[in-house]
């Protein structure tokens, strides 16, 4: 397996590059395309859309595509779940199968099983990841077709225990969860089901030694002949990471502008009321926000401040971000339309606003970070936060090259972007 990454930042051409360069493989090199959105896969594929973002299709039910787009030739197919199975998976298994070229989103592609894979690896696919990949999170059991009520994080954690006293699973010295077929061998149809199926494919660890986290699969990827990553600041990802410790080369390719290309574009708010509220490390932190209500209050003010009397803004003008369980209490309702998650990525719906609040102060997840620790990998939190904040930042009109004001109460989180901004690298 190869790996690639074109890292520029957004806006730079990307996607372009990526849809001139598979115009240029040879037809017998099958494709398949992720993104986070399906807008996204559309624009790659060169897919014809309605109103209601459907397919357009002809008279034979095949997706209609743009006319001179360069993939247009190439007929990249969507799966759907319009087969004997009535699922997305079938249909991509099928569309594998067959060789043809696809695109997907993330969240389906998450679903490949070695049945797939094996079909992908003998017609020689080559994979392009439009933005990093999810490869840890902490894993919650699903009670599949079970009657048993679902289990949260918590739970999750004390029903693993249970089953590593019982020897049912055994943790190897690298903390990886194997499940023992001779204690326990009826799974089908229970909520184990998938744990089970988990710890075969060597997917679930321990980390810290209590809560278990969930590792992409490393063998979907090897099945590919290439793998290619279109991202902005790659080695500050998780994935970076998770290439590291499976001992994975790639080569960056950068290209585009520089951050110092576009500090006359950015006004960033130095004004001492406004930002008070985070002079702290960890102010604006998660647990800062969700868990203070005065703290919130003092936020809300602040967002109307900016949005109403600072900026005079219109709607449409307008994008801010704050954790999603307290997005209602500090917009009061009022900015509503204006929000979007801290760490989205692709969405260019926003790209007419120009004023800017970004009320979050990142910090990588705790179980995350002490797994890399424990694997004596080294994690940059800072060079992370920013990635996720530079992401955000040009979801609004900066990408077109248009300039925004931007607000950003958290000290450690602005002076970080100030940094970067000016930096010619």
């Amino acid at each position: 397996m190869e790996v690639k990454v074109l890292d520029a930042l957004m806006g730079s051409g990307k996607t372009t590059k990526l849809i001139n360069d598979v115009s240029l493989l040879p037809n017998d090199r099958p494709v398949i395309y992720i993104a986070p959105l399906l807008s996204e896969c559309h624009r790659f594929a060169g897919t014809q859309t309605d109103e209601e973002g459907d397919i357009v299709v002809d008279d034979n039910g095949q997706p209609v595509y743009e006319n001179h787009h360069p993939l247009a030739c190439k007929a990249f197919k969507h799966p759907s779940n319009k087969n004997r199975r009535g699922t997305k998976l079938e249909s991509l298994t099928q569309a594998v199968g067959m060789g043809k070229n696809i695109v997907s989103t993330h969240s389906l592609f998450r679903m490949m099983n070695e049945d797939i894979t094996g079909k992908i690896k003998e017609k020689g696919y080559t994979l392009i990841i439009d933005e990093v990949l999810c490869v840890w999170e902490k894993y919650t059991i699903n009670k599949g077709n079970s009657d048993t009520a679902d289990l949260d994080s918590t739970d999750t954690d004390k029903e693993i225990a249970s089953l590593i006293s019982s020897g049912i699973i055994e943790v190897d010295p690298c903390g990886v969860l194997h499940w023992q077929w001779d204690k326990f061998s009826v799974v089908e149809g229970t909520h184990y089901e998938e744990t089970a199926t988990l710890c075969d494919t060597k997917q679930l660890f321990m980390a810290n030694g209590t809560v278990v986290l969930w590792e992409y699969p490393l063998w979907v990827l090897e099945a590919f002949k290439e793998v290619w990553i279109a991202t902005y600041m790659f080695e500050s990802s998780f994935m970076a990471e998770y290439f590291k410790l499976h001992s994975i080369e790639y080569k960056i390719e950068r290209f585009g502008k520089k951050p110092i290309d576009y500090k006359h574009l950015v006004t960033v708010v130095e004004d001492s009321k406004l930002n008070a509220c985070g002079e702290k490390p960890f102010s604006l932190s998660y647990s800062s926000i969700v868990y203070k209500k005065t703290y919130n209050e003092k936020l809300k003010d602040n967002l109307y401040n900016f949005f109403r009397n600072k900026t005079k803004s219109k709607v449409h003008e307008r994008l801010w971000t704050t954790y999603s369980p307290r997005k209602s209490s500090i917009s009061a309702g009022r900015y509503a339309a204006s929000w979007l998650n801290y760490n989205a990525k692709a969405t260019n719906d926003y790209k007419e606003a120009k004023y800017v609040a970004y009320f979050v102060n990142v910090y990588a997840n705790v179980m995350i970070l002490a797994m890399l620790r424990s694997r004596a990998a080294l994690f940059d939190q800072d060079k992370f936060a920013l990635s996720e904040m530079v992401q955000f930042v040009w979801r609004s009109a900066i990408r077109e090259e248009k300039p925004i004001v931007l607000y950003v109460p958290s000290k450690r989180m602005r002076e970080m972007f100030i940094k970067w901004i000016n930096s010619e690298e």
